[in-house]
């Protein structure tokens, strides 16, 4: 049985085609099977550096890497489980969503062993994406978008084909660049005056499930 922490809603109809059931099921294994190796990893770390393991930390891994490999946490306990309802009726993906602006406020986590880990796979994360984006740039082989006030920056284009490896956090990090700069880059105008709040909503609405 899929367990309840993954998303809610999976279409039952296209649980039926052909192939679609097992790939769902593969895709949960091995984003379950990364988490697990994380935490070993981490774990035999932390023993060989004299941490002193707690439930309370282990509990604040589980979340860091839940996040990390884009599973938000959403809470728990009735009040928590009503919004969890609430987001997922509305929301596309919204542990998805969440995982990203998550796994950013662990930086400024109060266990300092947390911080660490965030730290180091978050500069893995964002400079290994960069340096890909730079070697096609320099290779001329993609047309690669370094503006954070366009919707295509960070996206790598190879003709009608359009990459964008960042997933969400590149929505989350061109929507930061475009609030602190306060403008957006228009395809026909060019730079056009966009107001924080804007941004705000523009960026709480692109998470909406497509139907709302």
């Amino acid at each position: 049985e899929r367990s309840a922490a993954e998303e809610g809603f999976l279409s039952q109809l296209g649980l039926k085609l052909p192939g679609v059931k097992q790939s769902s099921r593969a895709f949960i294994t091995y984003g379950n099977k990364l988490r697990a190796d994380l935490a070993k990893y981490w774990i035999g770390h932390w023993e060989k550096t004299g941490v002193d393991i707690t439930p309370e930390r282990l509990q604040d891994l589980g979340n860091l890497l839940n996040r990390l490999t884009g599973r938000g946490t959403l809470g728990r306990g009735p009040a928590a489980n009503r919004i969890t309802q609430l987001l997922q009726a509305t929301w596309w993906s919204p542990q998805y969503r969440l995982a990203g602006p998550q796994s950013m406020a662990s930086l400024f986590h109060k266990d300092p062993a947390i911080r660490n880990i965030a730290a180091q796979n978050l500069a893995a994360f964002v400079g290994g994406g960069v340096s890909i984006l730079a070697l096609l740039k320099a290779s001329g082989q993609a047309d690669v978008n370094v503006d954070p006030r366009s919707t295509d920056f960070g996206k790598i284009r190879v003709g009608p084909f359009r990459a964008n490896f960042w997933g969400t956090s590149q929505l989350l990090a061109r929507s930061i660049a475009q609030a602190a700069i306060g403008q957006r880059l228009d395809p026909e105008l060019g730079p056009v005056p966009l107001k924080r709040g804007d941004v705000a909503v523009n960026y709480f609405r692109s998470g909406l499930a497509p139907e709302w």
